[in-house]
Parts: structure tokens; sequence; C-alpha cells
């Protein structure tokens, strides 16, 4: 919004400068259509006095030759001399050249046609530059019978310039400016100004858009009336709303409609208020938010159609898997018969490869149960040693397997903490499992449990194949593996364990991360838990 506030207040000292010099104009074209009139009383009525008094400035009277008979001026630095200095010195003597010439070269005309109106010219006195226009008028004196006299008025029109010159900048910005800038009058809506990328927006001329009102663009415009836009108007300014920015539809000459974001503000001036508008095309904003709300709304019935789908299928699963592992552990205890070895090892696979997918369900049904806020916490005073022990318990066989030394320390005053055991134990055994499957033979893998200001806190190290430093920031997402780890695919698994982790321990108010140098420097994964009750419905 910042480039439309900044066109607004563009806008506003443009309408200020526009009625500014029109004003100056009117009051300056006023004073020219009497010059006439007043240049046949010069003679008579002490004409040098009169036209300064009028049209302020500096007035000379002169000959034919550039003679000075005369000189007065409002302002004491609008003269290089002072007036009666000037007398009886020509004026290519007193003023510099150029201005002298374009002074004696305006006495010419009018010798011939008794009167003449120049344009503007710049003369500079003692450092400062104005901008004067010439009216010369040639009387008769009886004094001067060799010559015919003249009387030069230089009226000062620095200011009036200056104000074109500011308008003449305003216009430039106003047209360049990549949004449509509409001024009307917030009595009657009817435009009064209108910028080049308005009437290429709308299709119509320049012309064409001043002679029409807001509502003739505006799609299913409610306000019909002059009195109805009347009170809207003074809705708005009651409002006081520093800029009103709302989303319309806007109707093209060639009757197409297109979506446009207006902001307006009104602005009074000399007692009239005016409505000033930018207004941008968002066609194509419209669009990419339709497309996005159209994702969305695919995305959320994909998740819900997901979420049924994991809801109705998983007794369907997990019951034939149960039965697969509750007949693979009567098998290998030879209830009903002796196994030879190469059975044995057979059943112990089936027997595992049932634990690990329904492992892998039960993972993803807690995901989505989270994800629904439909998991459930079942708080209760945790003894962290105890539940230390039990994780390591899982793990014990397979680090010995492998060599790995297993270091643990776990103060024995450790405070108790208030959370569900059986999901801290699961995030426990997530993390002590990744330890030592990340950790080559004859590693370390490491735990420690403190408890420090209001939390208590668990870290789990191992001086495994480490994290590179971008892949850490993917760690914590669902179904995320790394696959640009040196050797990722040696190690199993689907990428649920940290993901589900990080949502419960978060669900108990505590954090989760990882520290690591790298790859092949090891890395210890962190948690704490706050030594105050979860709050209730958690």
């Amino acid at each position: 919004m910042s480039t439309s506030l900044f066109l607004i207040v563009v806008i506003g000292w443009g309408l200020t400068l526009i009625y500014a010099a029109v004003l100056s104009y009117r009051q300056y074209r006023t004073r020219l259509s009497v010059s006439d009139q007043r240049m046949h009383a010069f003679a008579e009525n002490r004409p040098l006095v009169l036209a300064v008094r009028l049209l302020g400035g500096f007035a000379l009277d002169v000959d034919d030759k550039g003679l000075i008979y005369g000189a007065l001026a409002a302002e004491d630095d609008l003269l290089p001399l002072g007036p009666s200095a000037l007398e009886g010195r020509l004026l290519d003597e007193c003023f510099p050249r150029s201005q002298a010439r374009v002074m004696a070269r305006a006495v010419q005309k009018a010798a011939h046609t008794g009167h003449h109106e120049g344009g503007s010219y710049p003369l500079e006195y003692q450092g400062r530059r104005r901008w004067f226009s010439l009216i010369v008028t040639r009387y008769e004196d009886e004094r001067s019978a060799t010559a015919a006299r003249f009387v030069v008025v230089a009226h000062d029109t620095t200011s009036a310039r200056n104000k074109d010159l500011e308008m003449a900048r305003f216009r430039t910005v106003m047209d360049h400016a990549g949004e449509g800038i509409f001024i009307a009058i917030a009595e009657s809506g009817r435009f009064i100004d209108v910028n080049a990328t308005a009437c290429r927006m709308l299709g119509y001329g320049c012309q064409e858009l001043l002679s029409m009102r807001m509502r003739d663009i505006e799609v299913g415009y409610p306000i019909q009336t002059t009195r109805q836009w009347q009170a809207h108007v003074s809705e708005v300014i009651e409002a006081r709303a520093p800029i009103l920015t709302t989303e319309n539809r806007l109707k093209r000459r060639d009757g197409s409609v297109f979506s446009a974001e207006v902001s307006a503000v009104v602005e009074e001036f000399e007692g009239q208020e005016y409505l000033l508008m930018v207004v941008r095309d968002i066609t194509d904003r419209s669009a990419a938010e339709a497309e996005i709300l159209a994702a969305k709304d695919a995305a959320e019935q994909a998740n819900r159609a997901k979420t049924a789908f994991m809801a109705n299928m998983s007794h369907e699963l997990r019951t034939p898997l149960n039965s697969v592992i509750g007949m693979s552990q009567v098998l290998l205890m030879q209830a009903i018969g002796e196994l030879n070895t190469r059975q044995q090892e057979n059943v112990e696979d089936i027997l595992y490869c049932g634990r690990h997918l329904l492992t892998l369900i039960n993972d993803v049904l807690d995901i989505s149960r989270i994800e629904h806020d439909r998991l459930e916490l079942a708080p209760a005073p945790v003894d962290i040693g105890a539940l230390v022990e039990n994780s390591l318990a899982l793990v014990r066989e397979e680090a010995e397997k492998k060599g790995i030394a297993l270091s643990i320390s776990v103060p024995d005053d450790l405070p108790l903490v208030t959370a569900d055991p059986r999901r801290i134990m699961q995030v426990l055994s997530n993390l002590i499992s990744n330890a030592v499957k990340f950790t080559p033979e004859q590693g370390r893998v490491g735990l420690r449990a403190y408890a420090e200001n209001d939390h208590l806190g668990v870290q789990v190290w191992d001086t495994g194949i480490g994290i590179s430093p971008e892949n850490q920031k993917r760690l914590f997402r669902p179904f995320e593996r790394l696959e640009d780890v040196s050797a990722s695919r040696q190690f199993e698994g689907t990428g649920l364990g940290l993901a589900l982790s990080k949502q419960l321990i978060e669900l108990h108010g505590g954090n989760i991360g990882v520290v690591s140098n790298g790859e092949m420097e090891g890395a210890m994964f962190w948690f704490t838990l706050p030594l105050v009750s979860p709050p209730e419905g958690s």
C-alpha cells in the first residue's frame, strides 16, 4: 500500500496546484482583458503608476529610440537602477543587452500596430532570475513631437511559471504511474481529471472519461442517483479513514469486465470535496487467488479422504497383522512342533516384518490424529529414568551386535515430570534406536538427562554418520528420507519417527531439535519438557 499512499499524496498536492494555477491564470487574463482600455487612459492618468498598480512588476516610459523618460517598479530589486537614475538614459545602457533587445523589439512591433503583448522572458537582477510578460502600448505625448512614446509594462509571471513547471512535473508523474488515477467531484462522482493509465485501462479517450461518472464504469453499481451518491460519500467522510481500499468490478469501453483494487480518499479544497482514487487491475491476482483456493479445497478434500481411509482401514490392517505376529510367536515357541534352523530364521523374519509394518501403521495413524486434534494425552507423573531404562532394553541387543558402547547419565534426583508416559517412551525409543541404527560398528551412543530452571531435558548423542546443515531443516518432516546422505539407503526407515516425535513433544509444551557439525561428525538430538502440568484437554 505504500505506493498507493504515495500516489494519493502526490494527487492531492497536484490537485492543489491545479486549482491555484487556474485561479492565478483567470486573474491574469482578467487583467489583460482591460489592457486596451487602460492604455488609452495612460496619457491623462499617470500611465506608469496605473500600470504597475494593476499588474505589478515594473513599467517604463520610452520612445522609439529606447530613451527612458520615466520608470516605476512594484519592488525595488526589479530594476537595475533606481527609477530616477534611469530617466534620460537608453535601454541598452541600463539593462543587460539580451533584455534590452527584447524590450526594444517589442517597442518596434508596437510602433507599427499600436499595441503588442509579448511572451515570457527571463530577467536577472542581483543573482535572482524572474520571468516577465511584456505589454507595450503606444500613446501620443504633446511634449515629444519628434518621437513616438510607449509604455512598456513588464508583468512578473515567475510565480505562475513555477506553478506551471510544478504542474508539468506532476502531470508527468501522474501519466507515467502504473496505476489508473482518477480525480472526481465527491458530490456527484463526476471525473475532472484522469491519467493516461486510466484511459488505457478502460479503453476510453481522456475527454470521454471526463464526461462520465464513477457509476458509469463500475459493474453492479448500487448507487444510481446523485442523492444516493452524496449519502455514500458522507458515510465515507464520517468514517474518517485515511485510505479506503475495496475490490470492485469495472467495465471497459468494449463491455469486458475486470477485477480492480480501488484505493480512495476524500480531500477538501476551497470548500469543495474531491474523491482521489488509485485503481489497480488485479485480474491476474484474482485468478491466482482463485487457483490457490481451489488447490486448498482439493488438498483439504484429499486430506479428509486420507483420514477417512486410515480410520476405516486401521482395523482391517491391524487385525490380520496381529494374527501374523501372534502365529509367528507361537511357531517360534515351537509349541506345535519343532522347527529346523532355516525354518526358525524364516519365522523370525516374518515376525520382524510384521512388527515393523504394525509400527508404520500406528505411526501414520498417530500423525493423522495429531493433524486433526484427535490424539489425546494421558498425563501422569513420569520418572524419566525408568523410561530411559525401558527404551535401552529395546536396543541393547542390537547395540551389542554392532559393538556400540552405550553411555547413560541420568541423575537419581531428577524431578518427576507430568506427561503421557507411553508417548514419551515412544519419543525416547525413536531417538535411541535411530542413534544405534546410524552409528557404525564400534561406535558410541550416549544419553544424558538433566533438570534446568523450569524444564527437564534429554540429550541423545552418537558418533554416527552425522547430518549436513541443509538436511537438518528437513529432518522433522513426515516421510522425509535424506537420500543425499552417504549410503543412506543402507538404513531402513519410513521418515515418520522424527516427525511424530516432534509433534508429540510439542503437544506436551516442549521443544525438540538436533545439533550436528556435518556428515560423519555424529549428531545430538535433544528435547525438553516443562516441569509443570500441560493444559487440560491437550
